[in-house]
């Protein structure tokens, strides 16, 4: 069977300081050997390389005709390899580049994707459906391990991935086994592409053309600092993939039993981290700290866990030279962490040195913007102004500072004081209307949200123990959804999650007028509006979590 190997080289090179040496200039040369699950080289593959700096540069080169590569990479920065091929899961090496960094050679070893052996339906999705996991084609069995169905054409090439074939950690669509030849999607997955011209195409799927070898993605160098990073990284995402797992299966807790389990598999992890960073050192040390930081600020998002070490993060901080590229790994934790440390993280001195001396775009754009939505989020006027503004004349192509201009421009309409924007809007229960005026007289918990959003499902909770609280009490919940499809919206509310209240709908996800009216860039989107029609709060702080209940309370008697 002939397999195609893309590897994707994302390098995260950013502008560099000064006072690089030559070495920096010349770049790091990079070179290696692609290794399927028998060790054997893969013989047809191609490079692909893009450099996320100053501007992005996306290059495609052609390997050597047994899967060897070889490149130069400019530094200081990070870059991460990842590497992808048909019938293989993608994966991805990072590589720290500095002063300090030399030439690298090391061999890759790919791991297989491995058929579910309790799996017994193989469904097709393709151009044919727009790629819906909802109504793809159900294959029948032919012989043992063979499946086989008719699939619609309406091309002279049909393009499709095979459902069933890997299921955990979570259903995914990989290429199938007949094909003239492969293309990439947008996770690093294939699709197999078959040339017809016909109305309808036999597919047929041979689960044994799969491996039956499970064999985890291998890097194989005689570099031990490379090496032992590499490790480092994989035992991180194991242990952060166990708690996360563990969580999703029984998160939002519903009983104090649940609640208490959730916080073992958290602090299972976070001692895992910490014994490492007590245990290591430099750049290994430094990656479980960023990962350890990450892991807290996940916590906080999910429930508002506190189970941090104070300490521990005071020695991450300590640690990491403020200039380090890793930085770049973990700057949505940033403010976070060190809030749990410092009176007013934005001033401190640690964010601040961040800023200044990691010369790394990326790392300073994404700070800004944390900053400007933490400085507001916290009602910190005068810092929320400065930073909007230096990010803003900065980076003014940035689509960070789009985002900014749009949640927190000081012209824009959804804002505390100001009326709800005018709207009208049609029932999802019915051809009833909604305007501004429906409402006048109550309080109103405006809810932009969508099924296949996390953070909205897990909200649900307190949106019912609110409207239960509050229903009698003058107060109401209005539910705007983005998804997709309004047969969405029904499925979601006939399961656990009734949302007895009112519900409004316009499809499009982000390019849904609603996004436009009430000023979107994130769901879900909370907006809490007085018997007056003027918006009180959008403070995802005040109206999410069990806060929304204590915020409803202070104005709903």
């Amino acid at each position: 069977m002939k397999r195609y190997l893309l590897l994707i080289l994302m390098t995260m090179i950013f502008a560099c300081t000064n006072n690089t040496s030559s070495k920096q200039d010349e770049g790091i040369k990079i070179k290696g050997n692609l290794l399927s699950v028998d060790g054997s080289k893969f013989e047809d593959s191609n490079l692909r390389l893009l450099f996320f700096g100053e501007e992005i540069l996306d290059t495609s080169i052609t390997t050597g005709s047994e899967g060897n590569f070889e490149l130069n990479v400019n530094g200081p920065g990070l870059a991460r390899l990842v590497f992808t091929a048909p019938y293989y899961k993608p994966n991805f090496i990072e590589i720290i580049i500095d002063e300090n960094t030399e030439d690298l050679k090391f061999d890759v070893q790919m791991s297989p994707y491995v058929p579910d052996e309790n799996s017994k339906q193989y469904v097709v999705i393709g151009s044919f459906n727009n790629f819906n996991f909802e109504s793809g084609i159900m294959l029948t069995e032919e012989s043992e391990g063979v499946y086989s169905g008719d699939v619609p054409n309406d091309s002279d090439t049909l393009k499709y991935q095979v459902l069933g074939v890997v299921n955990f950690p979570v259903p995914r669509s990989i290429n199938g086994t007949q094909q003239d030849f492969f293309e990439a999607d947008e996770t690093g997955d294939y699709r197999s592409v078959i040339v017809s011209d016909k109305n309808s195409v036999k597919i047929k799927l041979d689960l044994n053309e799969y491996s039956t070898e499970e064999k985890g993605f291998n890097l194989l160098s005689e570099n031990s600092d490379l090496r032992n990073y590499f490790l480092g990284l994989q035992d991180q995402e194991q242990v952060f993939s166990q708690m996360d797992r563990s969580i999703r299966q029984i998160f939002p807790a519903n009983s104090p039993e649940q609640e208490q389990m959730i916080k073992d598999y958290i602090k299972t992890a976070l001692d895992s981290y910490s014994n490492k960073i007590k245990s290591s050192s430099g750049s290994v040390k430094s990656s479980y700290g960023l990962k350890y930081l990450e892991t807290v600020s996940y916590t906080q998002m999910i429930g508002g866990f506190d189970l941090a070490e104070k300490e521990i993060i005071k020695d991450i901080y300590s640690s990491i030279p403020s200039s380090s590229p890793l930085w770049m790994k973990a700057t949505y934790a940033v403010l976070p962490t060190l809030g749990l440390i410092e009176d007013n993280p934005i001033e401190s001195q640690v964010f601040k040195s961040i800023l200044k001396d990691t010369k790394l775009d990326n790392v300073n754009l994404e700070l800004l913007y944390f900053a400007v939505e933490y400085a507001y989020e916290n009602k910190l006027t005068d810092f929320a102004t400065e930073y909007y503004k230096t990010l803003v004349s900065e980076y003014p192509n940035s689509q960070q500072a789009a985002i900014a201009q749009k949640k927190y421009n000081p012209n824009r309409k959804v804002l505390p004081g100001k009326s709800i924007p005018d709207y009208e809007l049609t029932s999802v229960d019915s051809q009833e209307t909604y305007t501004p005026e429906t409402f006048k007289g109550k309080y109103v918990l405006y809810d932009v949200w969508a099924t296949w959003c996390g953070p909205c499902v897990r909200e649900m909770p307190n949106l019912h123990k609110a409207y239960e609280q509050f229903k009698d009490k003058n107060f109401t919940i209005f539910s705007l959804s983005i998804d997709k499809r309004i047969s969405d919206i029904d499925k979601f509310r006939k399961g656990k999650w009734k949302m007895p209240w009112q519900h409004t709908f316009m499809p499009g996800v982000w390019e849904s007028k609603l996004t436009e009216i009430f000023e979107v860039t994130s769901v879900p989107r909370p907006i809490l509006v007085g018997p007056d029609g003027k918006i009180i709060s959008t403070s995802p702080q005040e109206l999410r979590g069990e806060q929304l209940i204590r915020t409803i309370g202070r104005y709903v008697e």
